[in-house]
């Protein structure tokens, strides 16, 4: 992965290296939650809890490093995790177990701050492959964290029995990870925020204040709801899935991890691979249908899976629908917020995206108990298929930042003489007629009478003026461009014409030309 951009690869590898100790801490949730008399209901609540700190504090976190820095946010954090990880390790309890994870939920709501770094750092039409890497930093943490997690579990365990021994050893070498990126970033990470705007300090608005600020706005509300829905619809499977493998199959923890690392691969090769020429072919709204399609595919079939290459199959195609979903949605939300509010717009997505994590394992666990092993998949499949149904209602709405631009050559501008303008005029067809030339320029034309029609603007208004009036708006009707010697008007049409204004034209010849 070739990254020029150094704060860039600096702040993916400390999300990775952050994403490795939380990676090794997931799989051993149920099993250590069995070793101490917990149920499915009680594990799912486990998860519930780190996810339940991650929505309260997601806000916070990213509205005081919009204040005082992304830095001394991260570094803080980082630290705070560390501790948390090496609380867990020497938990004697279900109830310390319980503490531990809120804690390290607290510190873990870091990573709405490590996005809008990452939208500190990379311009717009890079915005959501950056937010790819993140993705990427997540799929290889899942996929190293867990895999670490079941081989020092298993030393932990012939090693000893009392923590920190046994399976709790794991997180022991988490919490030293941790520390470990703490000192990394302290010495590499710079700060992102620019210089240019004063960090003072400004009165935080109170946390729901803040998610109905956000929920109220046309597209970013329903944007953040659809995330809401496919975060839950992972989350319902989480707990379900490692009692599945662990009661149907009578997986290890090792094995356990192994295939949990296994998701992280997929999402490794999903974001950070796939995920630049499929936003750059396809853009963000066609991706995330596309990712909720194969999720929704993906948790029906391991519900309905009996055999272990059946389950593979089906875990393959969750996996890889899910690192479509999390780019996708997150570039395009940080597209349409304010650039002084990227902090708190990513913080409160990930409040929503906690809200699902946060509801979902519990009802994964209530459901497995209850029902049986498969209605948690089923219920799973159901909600990534609401979450599509929103997003094909937002469709036109999306942001397109990604994706490839079309290219035109001046040669291939489509023209328009005075006739053509003059049955345009005379059929009541729509369009916009801009002239980038004097008013005065226009009147002492032979066609005055056509012209006195066009706006005299500069190109930069024009192309204001254009995004005023919104995407489908400017789009479906053509654009008519005049100058006085054709040439600024072309130069115009093929910029407008990248930015995907299909039907604009050009006076042949400018002002020059009369007929």
């Amino acid at each position: 992965m070739c990254m020029k951009n150094k704060p860039l690869a600096v702040i993916f590898i400390t999300v990775f290296i952050d994403l490795i100790g939380f990676g090794m801490i997931i799989p051993l949730n149920p099993y250590l939650a069995r070793e101490y008399g917990a149920g499915p209901l009680e594990i799912g609540l486990l998860m519930t809890v780190y996810s339940l700190m991650q929505f309260l504090f997601a806000p916070f976190w990213g509205q005081i490093s919009d204040r005082v820095g992304r830095r001394p946010v991260i570094l803080l954090t980082l630290l705070g995790v560390a501790v948390a990880h090496l609380w867990f390790a020497m938990a004697a309890s279900l109830w310390t177990l319980f503490l531990a994870r809120a804690l390290a939920g607290f510190f873990g709501a870091n990573i709405a701050t490590a996005m809008a770094y990452i939208a500190d750092v990379t311009p717009e039409k890079e915005r959501s492959k950056g937010m790819g890497l993140i993705g990427a930093a997540f799929g290889l943490g899942f996929m190293l964290g867990p895999f670490f997690g079941g081989i020092f579990g298993e030393i932990g365990q012939r090693l000893g029995d009392a923590p920190p021994l046994g399976l709790s050893f794991a997180a022991v070498v988490a919490a030293g990870i941790s520390l470990l990126n703490f000192l990394f970033a302290y010495f590499v990470l710079p700060e992102s925020r620019s210089p240019q705007k004063p960090l003072a300090y400004h009165q935080a608005k109170p946390r729901f204040q803040l998610l109905i600020k956000h929920v109220k706005k046309p597209v970013l509300g329903p944007l953040m709801l659809t995330f809401f829905m496919s975060s839950c619809a992972l989350a319902v499977i989480e707990a379900p899935l490692f009692l599945l493998v662990q009661d149907e199959y009578s997986w290890s923890l090792s094995l356990a991890s192994f295939g949990f690392a296994y998701v992280g691969l997929i999402m490794v090769l999903t974001q950070g691979v796939l995920i630049r020429p499929l936003i750059s072919r396809l853009g963000e709204r066609k991706l995330l249908l596309l990712g909720l399609l194969f999720a929704a595919i993906g948790y029906g079939l391991i519900g309905l899976s009996s055999e272990v290459w059946q389950l593979a199959g089906a875990v393959t195609l969750m996996a890889l629908g899910t690192g479509f979903i999390n780019p996708a949605i997150t570039g395009s939300i940080s597209l349409l917020a304010e650039a002084d509010e990227q902090g708190s717009a990513l913080g409160v997505n990930q409040s929503f995206s906690a809200m699902g994590r946060i509801v979902g394992p519990a009802i994964g666990g209530w459901l497995y108990g209850e029902f049986g092993p498969s209605w948690p998949f089923f219920v799973a499949s159901v909600l990534a298929l609401g979450a599509g149904g929103l997003s094909l209602r937002l469709y036109r709405s999306l942001p397109e930042g990604g994706k490839r631009s079309r290219q035109i050559h001046p040669d291939q501008v489509q023209e328009i003489g005075f006739f053509q303008l003059e049955n345009l005029k005379l059929n009541n067809v729509p369009f916009l007629f801009f002239a980038l030339c004097k008013e005065s320029e226009l009147r002492g034309h032979p066609q005055s009478a056509l012209l006195e029609m066009a706006r005299p603007m500069t190109a930069e208004a024009i192309k204001k003026h254009l995004q005023s009036l919104g995407e489908e708006s400017a789009k479906s009707h053509p654009i008519v461009l005049v100058c006085p010697d054709g040439g600024a008007s072309t130069q115009l049409a093929v910029e407008l014409e990248a930015q995907g204004y299909l039907n604009v034209y050009v006076l042949e010849g400018g002002l020059e030309v009369s007929e």
